[in-house]
């Protein structure tokens, strides 16, 4: 855990790191999100097992955070089949085109070639060294970009 960031926001960042590179990975075959399992896969990584209230609390905003990058277009489900206890589950998630865009991964044709490391190469690379710094670097610039191509959109 950093001694920089507060909890919530580097489990997010955390959160929101493992769900982009989990559909990235998946890309284009849609792949069920469990956001409870997700929130918990998270909450080990960050060895929260030995306080119960401290684990409890990471886990619970896998589900939120999934939402709210659906809310923010990075991802899709199909709401239609989630089911009556479906909350914190989101079926055949897959990556928008505006969350590839901003992973970097737009088709050759569509863009210049450019050969510096694409933010989906730079979180992979800041979850396997489990660099808090980096993946908290990479998830602020996913956002910035995100919330200056819908300010340039209106």
């Amino acid at each position: 855990m950093s001694d920089t960031l507060p909890q919530n926001i580097d489990a997010f960042n955390r959160v929101v790191a493992k769900t982009l590179l989990t559909l990235y990975d998946q890309f284009p075959t849609p792949a069920d999100l469990d956001g409870h399992k997700v929130g918990e896969q998270v909450a080990r990584e960050l060895d929260a097992g030995d306080n119960e209230q401290t684990f409890k609390i990471i886990a619970s905003i896998g589900p939120e955070t999934i939402e709210f990058l659906v809310a923010e277009g990075f991802l899709s489900f199909r709401r239609d089949m989630r089911n009556m206890d479906g909350a914190g589950k989101f079926p055949q998630a897959r990556l928008t085109l505006r969350g590839l865009t901003l992973l970097g991964q737009v088709p050759e044709g569509v863009t210049q070639k450019d050969e510096s490391p694409t933010l989906a190469q730079r979180l992979g690379e800041a979850m396997r060294q489990g660099a808090t710094q980096g993946i908290s670097t990479a998830v602020g610039k996913l956002l910035f970009l995100a919330g200056t191509k819908m300010i340039g959109a209106g």
